[in-house]
């Protein structure tokens, strides 16, 4: 049995740029830890050094990030060309260009929602129709039972049948208030969806009420345009609530 002859190389693996940068980084990290160890800096020559040291560390971040954006981008490429031949049939309505299958359902839903409307009212109507025929025989049903005297034949059958009408009333009331407008496809029946929409009609009343209600989303919406104002160097809201100052970091 002979073995396979070992051949060696004295050349070093290949460094990627990533390899090159990380290794850059991971030496100033170290230096980091020694210079951020819980103690200040008490002297120019440290405050200097370690403005060297942030500088490093950041130019090594940009080119890492730059790095890292290039190796991606053949991915991105195909993940945007894949994206872009689905988007063409499958793009939701609220995109700039919606696809064809969307706007295609909503131009239908659009054609059948009048007539489904229209349903949608006649069968209110006569669900408020069955609804009072069948307290009108309800009570119908009741005067002839009270009226029925026990000797009294014809009017015990007179008030069996207004009984028996006013059953069946109620089982047609509970018919037509399960009603509803449908079209009827290949597969399940499509209907009208409902949703609720608010409207203020004073801003005023309805900001007090929420503000009570639930502060925690004004309050952050108001910090964002104070931050803005502190970004743009405005001091409209001085004394309004809000208060200015420098901060040197």
């Amino acid at each position: 049995m002979s073995a396979e002859p070992i051949h060696l190389s004295n050349n070093p693996p290949i460094e990627t740029p990533f390899d090159i940068i990380v290794e850059s980084i991971n030496d100033a990290l170290i230096e980091a830890k020694n210079w951020a160890d819980g103690t200040v800096a008490e002297t120019q020559e440290q405050v200097d050094e370690i403005a060297r040291l942030i500088d490093d560390l950041t130019g090594n971040a940009k080119a890492l990030e730059a790095e890292r954006i290039k190796e991606k981008k053949p991915l991105d490429d195909q993940i945007d060309a894949i994206q872009s031949r689905y988007n063409v049939y499958l793009a939701p309505l609220k995109n700039k260009a919606p696809g064809k299958v969307p706007t295609a359902i909503d131009a239908l839903n659009a054609a059948k929602r009048p007539f489904l409307i229209k349903r949608e009212q006649e069968i209110e109507a006569a669900r408020v129709k069955a609804a009072e025929e069948a307290a009108a025989k309800a009570k119908a049903a009741a005067d002839a039972l009270a009226a029925a005297r026990a000797s009294d034949l014809e009017s015990r059958e007179v008030a069996g049948q207004a009984i028996k009408e006013a059953e069946d009333a109620q089982k047609a009331a509970k018919i037509a208030a399960n009603d509803k407008a449908h079209a009827h496809g290949g597969g399940r029946a499509q209907g009208l969806k409902s949703r609720t929409v608010a409207t203020i009609t004073d801003l005023n009343a309805a900001v007090r009420h929420y503000w009570l209600e639930n502060p925690e989303p004004f309050r952050a919406l108001v910090q964002k345009l104070a931050d803005e104002d502190a970004r743009q160097n405005r001091r409209g809201a001085e004394g309004k609530g809000v208060t200015f100052r420098e901060e040197r970091y």
